[in-house]
């Protein structure tokens, strides 16, 4: 059954509304009439007295009274209008689309930059200390014989400061005072005498810096093979430098033999500046 003063639905039967206390419509043989509104006295009641002159009038009484159950006034539920709900899921939609613009636009939009190419280090051999080629200035000293001897400077003559390495080679019997004996000149082939088997090989240096491995190996000319093992020095960077070999000669003397002096500086062949084409020593 209906209350027809606040709405709620009440058992079949009852004869007063559980939520507000108003009395429900009975059925009746003649028809209903329906009661009085809430708070309205019942015919033939006086009306209440009025407030006196001058004074507050009482406060209304309460619209909802307990129920004869004791149970507190049920409120109706309020319902959400359907307009804010529409306006909340507008905004969530609206939310959702920007943080989709965001991610895969924007964070698509930019390229990953390549990472710097580290430089990568070479190392470089330095370049081998050759010396060059270049004839000398000095002349050749006259001789009177194939097998006369001359006596040559054991240093080789100098030269303008700040030139190029240059290298002198001769050959002697042996080195006293200062001078080469035994030599038959400046330049090969160099004439010896089969029966002095003394061997000394000069070489002289000018501007040549230091730590310059210089080697010699004394060859056999027709063979190729060598005649004792091979000769090394290092220079200091003093200008003029000088090596000296002293070639000891093999059982029986060197005899009618011609030898080949190759040189190498840092292990590349050079060749003597007053010899480019080689050192030859000619035992006749």
């Amino acid at each position: 059954m209906i209350c027809p003063n606040c709405g709620a639905n009440n058992a079949e039967g009852q004869t007063v509304c559980y939520n507000c206390g108003n009395p429900l419509p009975q059925a009746a043989a003649q028809g209903w009439t329906p009661p009085p509104p809430a708070g309205t006295p019942p015919s033939g009641t006086p009306p209440p007295p009025g407030p006196p002159p001058g004074g507050v009038p009482p406060a209304p009484p309460p619209t909802f009274q307990p129920a004869a159950g004791g149970q507190p006034p049920v409120q109706p539920p309020r319902r959400t209008s359907a307009g804010l709900a529409g306006v909340i899921a507008f905004l969530a939609v609206l939310a959702i689309g920007l943080l989709v613009f965001i991610v895969f636009v924007k964070g698509g939009s930019s390229s990953p930059q390549a990472a710097p190419s580290s430089p990568v280090a070479t190392a470089t051999s330095p370049p081998p200390v050759t010396t060059s080629a270049v004839p000398t200035t000095t002349t050749a000293a006259a001789t009177t014989s194939a097998a006369a001897t001359t006596a040559v400077p054991a240093s080789p003559p100098p030269t303008k400061p700040g030139g190029g390495p240059k290298m002198f080679v001769l050959a002697c019997s042996k080195i006293s005072g200062g001078k080469c004996l035994g030599s038959t000149g400046l330049r090969p082939p160099f004439i010896r005498s089969g029966s002095d088997n003394r061997l000394v090989i000069l070489i002289g240096l000018l501007n040549v810096p230091a730590g310059v491995n210089i080697s010699a190996t004394v060859l056999d000319a027709s063979t190729g093979a060598p005649v004792v093992p091979t000769f090394t020095c290092v220079t200091t960077g003093a200008s003029p430098f000088e090596c000296r070999f002293h070639v000891l000669p093999p059982p029986g003397g060197f005899g009618r033999q011609t030898l080949e002096v190759v040189f190498h500086a840092n292990g590349t062949v050079i060749n003597p500046d007053n010899a480019p084409k080689g050192v030859v020593i000619e035992f006749v």
